[in-house]
């Protein structure tokens, strides 16, 4: 009779351990959790013009998303190395934000860095290899205006200027190349014309205006909740940012540092 007794508290000791553990996992657990894991994680990658929206668009998003970047700037050709393509896998994100060809349109002699049909291929071979890497919605944006004597006087006679016909036939390849692969588009080049180039592209010629990094924050942002099918906010007041740098011209992005793993681990 004890025996009986004794294994029936045992019996009822591990009903109530095993419901103990049922209830810590669904209802305790989840509570303690790290949250930043279940947050929406952005990635940002692309030119000088980049660098500086992102403080933009942590301050649009908010808390429900991570933002980061690449510590580094890129072209359509480096941006298809393999250490990018494994960054890009190491980060993991849900969305991909790029936007590329700044440095496409540099010109090197009489010659542009990255001619029309390289600048297709590498675009292409950048996508595919993205999608490999990763399971991430890649969203890609156009180039914004240039101005071509605002260079000149910025940067001087010895240097040549990008010219707003390359940036305009550069586009339509990028657009192209996002529309056969049904890549959402943002196109700045669009908005900042429709809404004022003055207003937006800084007095160097090329480069974003604090205003136009703002503006074009705002455009990526709504594009990322169009997609989660949530409500766009525009160019909302964000208030003063944090890390914005005053653009300088662009340097080669080979000269510049990538924070990635070694290959294969």
């Amino acid at each position: 009779m004890v025996a009986l007794k004794l294994l029936a508290a045992l019996l009822a000791l591990a009903l109530i351990v095993e419901l103990g553990g049922i209830f810590y996992c669904y209802f305790l657990a989840p509570a303690s959790f790290d949250n930043s894991r279940a947050r929406h994680h952005v990635l940002i990658i692309g030119d000088c013009n980049t660098t500086n929206i992102v403080p933009y668009i942590r301050a649009n998003l908010g808390d429900d998303y991570v933002v980061s970047r690449s510590d580094r700037w890129f072209s359509s050709r480096s941006v298809c190395f393999p250490a990018t393509l494994d960054w890009i896998a190491y980060k993991s994100p849900e969305y991909i934000y790029f936007d590329i060809g700044m440095l496409d349109i540099e010109w090197k002699g009489d010659k542009l860095v990255t001619s029309k049909d390289e600048f297709r291929k590498n675009l292409e071979n950048f996508i595919e290899k993205a999608l490999e890497a990763g399971k991430a919605t890649l969203i890609g944006g156009t180039m914004n205006p240039v101005n071509a004597e605002a260079q000149r006087k910025h940067f001087g006679p010895n240097v040549k200027p990008r010219q707003e016909e390359d940036v305009t036939e550069y586009n339509k390849i990028l657009t192209g190349v996002m529309r056969a692969n049904r890549i959402p588009a943002v196109d700045i080049h669009a908005r900042v014309v429709a809404t004022g180039t003055d207003k937006y592209v800084a007095d160097d010629g090329f480069h974003l205006s604090p205003k136009g990094h703002e503006f074009v924050a705002s455009l990526v942002c709504d594009k990322i909740r169009e997609l989660r099918n949530e409500r766009p906010r525009g160019l909302s007041a964000a208030g003063r940012v944090q890390g914005y740098v005053v653009p300088d011209k662009c340097a080669p992005a080979e000269d510049q540092p990538l924070s990635v793993p070694d290959r294969g681990k």
